[in-house]
């Protein structure tokens, strides 16, 4: 309909046309069409990158939003190295929006920064990968600082990344204190909210585990990841179909210890 649509009055409809094309691309990499979900996103990135050279104050953060979830798309077709310039392409912008409107950009760029990370560290750059991490964390631990209630959740994932990161990097010590650090904002996220926030903290105390082990304290390690269990095992009593997996793995993790 927005194809037809736009073809008649392209400048009243073309932007609902890339943002159908966004949500199609969506549906059909969940339904297991990956390389059509691929083309789709590259429709809608084209489209936006036309609209935002006409309009960029207009256009500029669609596109930076396309680049992302296309970037996806292209890593799951097995094109890392573009999915990686495509991330790279998409925090350009944010940082650039972020410039001039930090107070609504700012948090896009820290996302854009997470999924930048990943891709680098998938095409071999861990070192680049931890630094684009680190700056994410930065950037959240602020905005935290300035509305927990909004962006504290955000500040513990991006803690979790980035003791993977420093883990990867040959930090072993700091990726035990980052993951510390992601497990006390989750507890305490978990006691004020505990059916939001309990999952999350479950996966943080099953990496700490790791963590734990690694850096030469194996007792601790087992009382966190049975505190993991004990978490899991709850959850999954409640909703078996969403925690059942995750217990299972939390079980395997005990096993390890």
């Amino acid at each position: 309909i927005r194809r037809k649509l736009a073809e008649h009055n392209p400048a009243a409809h073309t932007p609902d046309l890339a943002a159908s094309l966004n949500n199609l691309a969506n549906h059909l990499n969940n339904n297991g069409q990956q390389r059509e979900a691929l083309t789709t996103a590259q429709e809608a990135v084209t489209i936006r990158r036309k609209l935002a050279e006409h309009n960029p104050a207009a256009h500029t953060p669609d596109l930076a939003m396309s680049l992302n979830n296309l970037a996806i798309y292209l890593d799951g077709n097995g094109q890392p190295h573009d999915a990686l310039q495509t991330a790279q392409e998409a925090t350009n912008l944010y940082r650039t929006l972020a410039e001039h409107n930090p107070g609504i950009y700012t948090p896009d760029l820290a996302s854009s920064l997470i999924n930048l990370a990943t891709y680098l560290d998938g095409n071999g750059q861990p070192h680049e990968a931890l630094q684009t991490a680190q700056e994410a964390v930065t950037i959240r631990r602020k905005l935290a600082e300035h509305n927990p209630a909004a962006h504290t959740p955000d500040l513990a994932m991006s803690l979790n990344n980035l003791a993977t990161y420093l883990d990867g990097n040959g930090q072993p010590h700091d990726a035990l204190q980052t993951a510390q650090e992601a497990v006390t904002i989750r507890r305490k996220l978990a006691e004020h909210n505990p059916a939001a926030h309990t999952p999350d903290l479950a996966m943080s105390l099953n990496n700490l585990a790791t963590y734990l082990d690694g850096n030469g304290q194996p007792h601790e390690a087992l009382q966190t990841a049975q505190e993991a269990v004990t978490i899991r095992r709850k959850l999954a009593e409640h909703n078996p179909a969403a925690h059942t997996p995750d217990l299972a793995m939390s079980l395997i993790n005990l096993a390890n210890r």
